[in-house]
């Protein structure tokens, strides 16, 4: 699977400039010529429905059928990768994985226990070890709990790659101390930063769903370029500060999210970004 720091270009869904004109301007001042439309998308959040990039000329699409979406089908774009024609090296896979909930790393992936929920037709362990790592191509999976409010239960907006060795990690304190231990123990053996987590827990825009105000973890990498969410909270500066000093050669640019957070999620979810 092809890391974050790898990739060269980002794909928006052709809704977003219509939803959300100030991010597109503000993305295509950063990105330039490297920002591409994805045409044809029934919503902003393409990270989840857009497939898995394995290596620069092969990709796998999972099944895009969320349970956070049933009764809501006008809001699924199925099959995403014959909308940029990806048909000859796109394996397609009977698994149901948003995009979102895949934090990967080369050969390693990190998703929540929501996939078990997500799958209840598959044993978990012929899942994990005869399904999905064949999937992924992944020498290794890492599970972490879903945060317990979390109804869509992705890992982007818990924990993300430093490297091979190192993640950064939602600081829980003093916004769940109790569940904050349990990811911590599931990623035993990396080397473990806490990242700035302020959730407000608010409704969203959408009654049925939190807004993503406060969840700084679901920002955009590609290439040397971190693109920060921030909200015009204290925590933003805190959380610009640790992605100076744990990405050092990064370019680190904020952009203000908060109209979008409303809606439950933040850059990483409105962006697919591949290596082309």
């Amino acid at each position: 699977m092809i890391p974050d720091h790898e990739t060269n270009t980002v794909y928006v869904s052709d809704l977003l400039e219509e939803q959300h004109p100030r991010i597109v301007k503000a993305l295509k001042k950063l990105l330039g010529d490297r920002l591409k439309t994805i045409h044809g998308t029934k919503d902003i959040w393409c990270r989840d429905y857009m497939p898995i990039q394995l290596a620069q000329d092969r990709f796998v699409q999972f099944k895009y059928a969320p349970d956070y979406l049933k009764g809501y089908p006008h809001l699924r774009t199925d099959d995403a990768a014959r909308l940029l024609e990806l048909t000859h090296n796109c394996r397609r896979s009977g698994i149901v994985i948003d995009g979102g909930n895949l934090v990967r790393w080369n050969d390693l992936a990190i998703l929540t226990e929501k996939e078990f929920s997500e799958n209840p037709n598959y044993e978990p362990d012929r899942l994990v070890w005869q399904l999905l790592r064949k999937e992924l191509e992944a020498r290794r999976l890492i599970w972490v709990p879903q945060e317990p409010e979390d109804k869509i239960g992705h890992a982007d907006g818990m924990v993300r790659f430093v490297n091979e060795k190192t993640l950064l990690v939602n600081d829980y304190a003093g916004v769940d101390e109790q569940f904050g231990e349990q990811p911590y123990d599931a990623l035993e053996g990396f080397e473990l930063i806490p990242f700035p987590y302020s959730p407000t827990h608010e409704p969203g825009s959408d009654p049925e769903m939190d807004s993503a105000l406060g969840v700084h973890m679901n920002f955009l990498q590609v290439g040397n370029l971190i693109v920060c969410p921030i909200f015009k909270q204290p925590e933003d500066d805190q959380a610009l500060r640790t992605l100076e000093e744990v990405f050092p050669k990064a370019r680190i640019e904020p952009l203000e999210c908060r109209k979008l957070a409303m809606e439950g999620g933040v850059l990483n979810c409105i962006t697919w970004n591949i290596k082309s």
